[in-house]
């Protein structure tokens, strides 16, 4: 496949207009390859929220509205109604804000059409192709009946999603108030006790009631808030932050599969001006001063080439010496994460990975996820997986969440076939019982798996009787229990009646094992567990394929 192109222009002039520069720039990077005859032409852009000064003025609109005209198209200017309370909940309020802020036919040249209608519930279900997280997108009705698909972005930071760029001006911004929801429901904002002063800011911008003040503190009631973020941005004193986890890479996942949706399979073109980049989105009613000097205008057929280039572009910029990355030094080549270091802006752009799950077998016969033998590591309880029932484990919340010990048939419907699992049974005496209960949930999931054990019995389980499942052999060096098992464990001398797919090895003795060498030599697919970072490069060497965990290596999947 041929690298995707992203062309670049900066704001120096002293003959053009800078609007010429940007109709250009168009050109230059193919815009006349379309075919804009007689066609309907959704021009995607932000109106601002009214009382933010950093939106696009309508002027860059005027632009591409009077090229696509030139070019025989049929443009309007499109957005989709917001989850928040503010200027731009439902269509006439929206259009209020889009004409308030100088978004008019006059001076853009096009109609601004809300494209999920009145009330935000006029939207089109549209099948994600290869979607991990979603399997359909709510896209707005007028969005997906337009012919060919142009985004005007305005690139920026955000506080939930970390950078606004193409991505999420089509993701987030094409999706109806319940496709907003569908990407926003990843995580849910949590309060710092101790900063909340009880202002009640959170609730007067919060159309959901999430937030809920008692004795002077605020909480957020989850089974109401959808997490839109609002809150987070007008809270004075800092007190709401993302409870994301590894939930906001997934709101940026989705926001990713919602873009895939809106352009996939028809004409689109996409541009992106990095200038007033604002620390938040133009949905705030305010907007603080610009992170960095203005850097310039990018265009490209690739939205994900664009954001990267662009964000690239951004980060290589020095920090405005008044603004709010000025001094952060946690994050000294990313602007992004200085300024929302509660959240991963690059999982839009690159995710795919694999889940390894660890398996055990209660005594009552569960099936459930859990790495280690006992309670001890995870609850302070010596009880061990083998002895207890489902209903003694749950009594135990996990680590100092409220979390508890899932089953596998809850994590197979949560996680849904949207990304491959690594599905590793823990050795235990009753092979065919855990390996019979284990394929039988696993024949019903809808995604790619492999299974692996460390026991080479539940490995050739699997040969005779699924011979279709990718199985792998586990293997490490042993110091423990008889030299002769230890030696024949380690070295995979079993593999003669598993017949492995592949072999795992732990990476700390891989490289001095005879048997993983020998394997390696005769063709077999190696994987390297478990890498950190500071392995990573040496791993991806060594193995074909690793099972990692501290960090995110580039996605390969």
């Amino acid at each position: 496949m041929e690298p995707a192109k992203v062309y670049f222009s900066d704001l120096r002039t002293d003959e053009i207009s800078t609007l010429e520069k940007l109709r250009r720039l168009m050109k230059a990077a193919g815009f006349e390859q379309i075919d804009f005859k007689d066609k309907y032409v959704a021009v995607k852009l932000h109106f601002g929220e009214p009382g933010n000064m950093a939106y696009l003025r309508p002027n860059w609109a005027r632009v591409v509205c009077d090229y696509v005209r030139a070019l025989g198209g049929k443009p309007f200017l499109t957005d989709c109604n917001t989850l928040y309370v503010g200027g731009r909940a439902n269509a006439l309020d929206h259009l209020d804000s889009a004409m308030r802020n100088g978004y008019s036919p006059m001076t853009t040249g096009a109609q601004c059409i809300i494209a999920d209608g009145l009330k935000g519930d006029d939207y089109d279900l549209v099948p994600i192709r290869g979607g991990k997280y979603l399997r359909a997108a709510k896209i707005g009705r007028a969005i997906m009946d337009a012919d060919i698909f142009i985004s005007l972005t305005h690139a920026k930071g955000h506080p939930a999603a970390g950078f606004g760029g193409a991505l999420k001006n089509i993701g987030m911004g094409c999706g109806s108030r319940a496709g907003k929801e569908e990407m926003h429901s990843s995580g849910k904002p949590v309060v710092d006790q101790d900063k909340c002063i009880g202002c009640g800011k959170c609730i007067e911008n919060c159309a959901h009631n999430g937030p809920h003040i008692e004795n002077g503190k605020c909480t957020i009631l989850k089974f109401k808030c959808t997490g839109c973020a609002r809150c987070i941005s007008v809270c004075p004193m800092h007190a709401i932050h993302p409870d994301f986890g590894i939930a906001n890479e997934v709101l940026n996942c989705k926001i990713a599969e919602y873009a895939k949706a809106v352009v996939d399979g028809r004409p689109s073109f996409h541009i992106a001006l990095a200038l007033d980049v604002s620390p938040s989105c133009d949905c705030e009613a305010f907007n603080d001063v610009a992170m960095v000097p203005n850097v310039g205008m990018f265009a490209s057929f690739d939205p994900v080439a664009l954001d990267t280039a662009c964000a690239d572009k951004i980060n290589a910029q020095p920090a405005n010496p008044n603004s709010v990355i000025a001094h952060a030094h946690d994050h000294p080549h990313d602007h992004f994460a200085a300024a929302h270091p509660d959240t991963d802006w690059r999982a839009a752009v690159e995710h795919g990975y694999g889940i390894e799950l660890d398996l055990q077998m209660t005594a009552d016969g569960r099936i459930v996820v859990f790495h280690d033998e006992d309670l001890m590591r995870m609850c302070a309880s010596p009880l061990k997986i083998e002895q207890a029932s489902y209903a003694q484990l749950v009594q135990y919340n996990l680590g100092q969440t409220h979390e508890k010990i899932p089953l596998f048939s809850q994590v197979l419907r949560e996680v849904d076939g949207r990304v491959p699992l690594i599905v590793e049974i823990k050795s235990t005496e009753q092979v065919e019982t855990v390996c019979l209960k284990v394929y039988d949930l696993l024949r019903r999931y809808p995604g790619d798996y492999c299974i692996e054990s460390m026991n080479p019995l539940i490995v050739s389980w699997f040969y005779k009787n699924a011979p279709q499942v990718m199985r792998g052999q586990l293997a490490t060096r042993f110091e423990s229990g008889s030299k002769i098992g230890s030696a024949a464990l380690g070295g995979m001398m079993f593999n003669f009646l598993s017949k492995p797919h592949f072999v795992a090895y732990n990476n700390r003795f891989a490289a001095d094992s005879r048997a993983f060498s020998f394997c390696k030599a005769c063709g077999a697919m190696t994987v390297g567990w478990t890498i950190r970072e500071q392995d990573y490069e040496a791993a991806t060497k060594m193995y074909d394929a690793i099972i990692f965990e501290g960090f995110e290596p580039p996605v390969k999947y």
